[in-house]
């Protein structure tokens, strides 16, 4: 991506005096070509969504987060919390009409490639549900469910079975109510009764929910207490509440609390059998 961005802009990386006479327009619209083109023409591994990132450099970063190699022994503690739907705005706002059926296996081809997609299409996880009719069914909320797991929930959780079994506390969670975030409301999916969309645990975090009901009040006064006590102790159980017993992870369950509901969050698609072994992320694939 370098050597493309320094062929676009025709400066060497080195040449300081021909990298201060270039113009905005020209920086920005090779910036929007490498964007555009990387995952396409450059390296598949940069992938479409942010091609422009930090990465394992060898340099600066040494060491990836991830199971592709061992861990050093951490003591740390983290929380680590995502949405019921955090794909849906992207899924939604990227696919404004319905997705025929017939289309899925094609959506998920264009980001997974063979033989991933053949492994995701051929798996219950992502299968239609029960009752639903081929026919009239949109592929949509199948691309938001696989989205969801693929690049938030079950990615967390890999990461935190990977940080528990090197030492470390990680308390995992999922929030199941939330607020409609400024611009969601213009998703008219994330409008939706009982959608928990990326960004809608922010208002909740923070008490900023306008005209909150009860069970979003309930869920602040709860998370506002549990982060007192995480930043204090680094265990968001406050010492004598009533609230449920957050269960930190362990390297074979992340015990991810339900926010907003009850018990823990189902396995589902996050089993380590699937993503992260039978389906892999992309950072094993492409080895970076």
């Amino acid at each position: 991506m370098q050597s493309a961005f320094n062929s676009d802009i025709d400066c060497k990386g080195t040449d300081k005096s021909c990298l201060n006479r270039l113009s905005l327009n020209k920086i920005l619209s090779a910036q929007d070509t490498i964007y555009n083109n990387a995952a396409s023409q450059i390296d598949p591994s940069t992938g479409t969504g942010e091609p422009i990132r930090v990465v394992r450099d060898g340099k600066l970063i040494t060491s990836p987060l991830d199971s592709t190699d061992p861990f050093p022994h951490e003591s740390k503690p983290l929380l680590i919390t995502n949405v019921l739907d955090e794909a849906a705005a992207a899924i939604y706002s990227a696919f404004p009409d319905t997705v025929p059926e017939d289309q899925f296996e094609g959506c998920v081809n264009a980001s997974f490639g063979s033989p991933r997609t053949q492994q995701i299409v051929s798996s219950p996880h992502y299968s239609l549900s029960a009752g639903v009719d081929r026919a009239t069914a949109d592929a949509r909320v199948q691309l938001q469910q696989l989205a969801t797991d693929y690049l938030w929930k079950c990615a967390a959780w890999t990461f935190g079975r990977n940080w528990a079994s090197n030492g470390g506390n990680v308390f995992m969670g999922m929030y199941v109510v939330g607020a409609t975030y400024p611009g969601n409301d213009e998703i008219l999916y994330c409008t939706s009764p009982g959608v928990v969309c990326h960004q809608d645990d922010i208002e909740i975090v923070f008490g900023t929910v306008p005209n909150p009901t009860p069970a979003q009040s309930q869920l602040t006064t709860e998370m506002q207490a549990r982060y007192k006590a995480f930043l204090n102790t680094g265990n968001p159980n406050p010492q004598g509440s009533s609230f449920a017993t957050w269960a930190p992870a362990t390297n074979s369950d992340v015990h991810a609390l339900t926010l907003g509901g009850l018990g823990e969050v189902a396995v589902g698609a996050c089993d380590p059998n699937f993503w992260g072994e039978a389906v892999q992320y992309d950072y094993q694939v492409y080895d970076i």
